[in-house]
């Protein structure tokens, strides 16, 4: 193998934890195609119609197509199929801890029961270990777009049908609908043990990250990459160690930033903000985990050594009780070792 393949080979094989991953974003095309035939979709009579549902120009088809591809989950078997095509995805990638970003609000109201939903999704990824070490956690995402109410409700579903596997609650949608707009929700989550995170400093800049840290009261931040437009944002995040919940690919995709080379990645690690790395959606953005690692290897000046760190980042930022952390900091650490010496 030329030094390219042995540095894809070994990131390949390191354990990886991620956790900033919506399950809608990850469905792959072959599952898209199943449904497709399965609903009779004319736009999906071949597996190339469903590769299409993937393809977009600008963040406005972006979100498009990812609605037309949500709206092909209509039942609990369809969730469950989906699920268990992912779980090989995390499979082939080594990842062994994932916190899944899912909004059920609006299939709950096209007739899916939430508790049946949810239920299907973990019924399917767990299948899909094979007898690999893998484990996984929700996290609810409530789309601001929809207004205060519809989180209410949410939550209030949450509440009413507990599930273990439920850490936490995320803020999704146009962030043109400020933080402040879901204050209530999130209050409403806390009370019920939840963990707290939210999309912010993507389509908006850095005031829409100091809304979601100061009137949600977040414990990280998915994206955050405008960030870097608030020098005294920056010095914040790194004071007080808040996790951004980075996305480079995504963020190149829907034209936050230029390139991988010009993105802020490299500038906040530097400043000491605990950063990892995710995918957000990666059939849509066709990349992976393991391509993430590579990129900021090959064009941000990383070294292979760092990105074991990176990962780390992902486990201490998560929604697990510390016992759990450690745990899978330890199990990590032992097979990364083997991987880094060889």
């Amino acid at each position: 193998m030329n030094r390219s393949d042995t540095l894809r080979f070994t990131i390949q094989r390191l354990p990886k934890a991620e956790i900033h991953f919506h399950f809608e974003g990850a469905i792959p095309a072959h599952t898209i195609f199943q449904l497709g035939q399965k609903y009779r979709i004319p736009e999906i009579r071949a597996i190339a119609d469903a590769e299409q549902c993937l393809i977009f120009a600008d963040a406005h088809e972006f979100f498009r197509q990812f609605l037309f591809v949500s709206s092909l989950l209509r039942c609990p078997s369809d969730f469950y199929l989906a699920a268990r095509d992912i779980g090989v995805y995390l499979t082939g990638e080594n990842i062994r801890y994932v916190e899944i970003t899912i909004a059920p609000h609006k299939f709950v109201r096209a007739g899916v029961p939430y508790a049946d939903l949810l239920s299907a999704v973990d019924c399917g990824l767990r299948e899909s270990e094979g007898g690999e070490r893998r484990d996984h956690r929700f996290v609810i995402d409530i789309v601001r777009d929809l207004g205060a109410e519809a989180g209410m409700e949410m939550m209030r579903m949450v509440e009413r049908f507990p599930h273990p596997r439920v850490v936490g609650i995320g803020l999704g949608g146009s962030e043109a609908f400020p933080p402040k707009d879901s204050a209530k929700v999130f209050a409403y989550a806390a009370a019920l043990g939840l963990r707290k995170t939210a999309h912010a400093g993507e389509g908006m800049g850095a005031d829409s990250v100091w809304g979601a840290l100061q009137t949600l009261g977040v414990d990280r931040i998915d994206h955050g990459v405008r960030a870097f437009e608030d020098e005294e944002l920056v010095s914040y995040l790194s004071r007080n160690r808040i996790p951004l919940n980075l996305c480079p690919t995504s963020n190149v995709r829907l034209g936050v930033v230029p390139s991988i080379s010009e993105h802020p990645f490299r500038m906040f690690y530097e400043a000491g903000i605990p950063v990892n790395v995710g995918t957000d959606d990666p059939s849509f953005f066709q990349t992976t985990l393991s391509e993430e690692f590579e990129n900021l290897i090959c064009l941000q000046n990383f070294s292979l050594h760092d990105i074991p760190e990176l990962i780390e980042n992902a486990i201490h930022a998560s929604f697990l009780d510390e016992n759990e952390k450690n745990k899978l900091l330890c199990e990590f650490r032992v097979e990364t070792r083997k991987w880094m010496v060889k």
